[in-house]
């Protein structure tokens, strides 16, 4: 999945935006995931919070691990800074911060098929992680 939204892309300007995100590196993975995780520096060191994409489910997410208890604390922070495509939901034992984008099927469509998707989801990457900048953790 990584190679399919980094091997492709560096040709429209987003290049620069995708080496600040930090996109992770290739490892395998089960069947059927479509997860992509970025590593930005704003985030902290570790898994405690994680910037991804899921392609097929069309999300983007900002994952605070282990946070879903505290879903008042984040709105708290969080909520004057959220765009209107932003929602703040539980996710299983964590909490999100999410972005609904167009769903991409990366085993059905080739990258120039989903460009555009792909380049909208980098801008809305890039606005999650400027949001945790400016908030910071909680």
């Amino acid at each position: 999945m990584e190679l399919f939204y980094s091997s492709n892309h560096g040709v429209n300007g987003h290049d620069i935006v995708l080496r600040a995100l930090r996109i992770q590196k290739v490892k395998p993975r089960q069947a059927g995931s479509s997860w992509i995780e970025f590593c930005p520096y704003v985030l902290p060191p570790g898994k405690e919070v994680t910037l991804a994409h899921q392609l097929t489910n069309g999300e983007l997410k900002l994952l605070f691990k282990e946070k879903g208890h505290d879903l008042e604390t984040i709105h708290a922070k969080y909520q004057g800074g959220l765009s209107g495509r932003m929602s703040i939901k539980k996710a299983g034992q964590s909490a999100a911060i999410l972005m609904k984008v167009e769903k991409v099927s990366p085993l059905e469509k080739t990258f120039d098929e989903v460009k555009d998707i792909i380049d909208s989801a980098l801008d809305c990457l890039s606005q999650l992680s400027l949001l945790y900048e400016k908030n910071g953790n909680i």
